[in-house]
């Protein structure tokens, strides 16, 4: 077991494939950014945003990364203040994949406001020039407890209109189950027809 104490936006980021968390304690005080009220789209990406444990994968090129493990793990949070940046931060652009993320048995725990935030933020930005739409795969999370209305969220930003863009965010063989959360909110899309390592499909779920 260990803890880690992270008082910065961005807590964690995670770069490379075959990355796993397991039976950590994480404390997570950050500087708390005013943003309006989107703290799951603004908070989650960005150079203004990030997250406790970050996937930071927002920009114009073709990155893949594959077994990203989140397990046993508790997350803590005593910012005094509505927003905070999530727990579990993923952000996308066009034409990347995360493949094989598992967060399971997790504990996620606010003492103030910042219990509506999100636990699990999985966000598309629309970036990069591809057609292709960025991609969740072989991926699930399960057995996870919030002490008050933190969500998971799976969804891309909006372009001006409030219009969501394609080709936004596939979500292939994901399975979200068994979770006490606040609430789950997803906009994906079946627009891009692509391959990855593990499976091939014709049109994305």
């Amino acid at each position: 077991n260990a803890t880690f104490n992270i008082t910065t936006n961005r807590g964690i980021s995670v770069t490379s494939s075959n990355v796993a968390f397991k039976n950590i304690t994480f404390n997570y005080t950050p500087t708390v950014i005013g943003v309006g009220t989107d703290f799951i789209l603004s908070e989650a990406g960005g150079s203004g945003g990030g997250g406790c444990i970050n996937v930071p994968l927002n920009s114009s090129a073709s990155i893949n990364l594959k077994d990203i493990v989140i397990e046993n793990c508790t997350f803590n949070c005593s910012v005094d203040n509505t927003h905070r940046r999530p727990f579990i931060s993923i952000n996308l652009s066009k034409n990347q994949t995360i493949d094989g993320l598992v967060v399971r048995n997790c504990k996620f725990n606010d003492t103030y406001e910042s219990g509506a935030s999100a636990a699990i933020a999985i966000v598309n930005d629309n970036g990069g020039s591809s057609s292709n739409a960025a991609i969740l795969a072989n991926s699930i999370i399960e057995n996870n407890i919030c002490n008050s209305t933190q969500g998971i969220y799976i969804t891309s930003g909006m372009s001006a209109g409030s219009v969501f863009s394609i080709p936004g965010l596939s979500c292939v063989i994901t399975i979200i189950r068994n979770n006490i959360v606040g609430s789950i909110g997803y906009t994906i899309s079946s627009y891009s027809v692509r391959s990855t390592s593990r499976c091939s499909f014709g049109y994305n779920l």
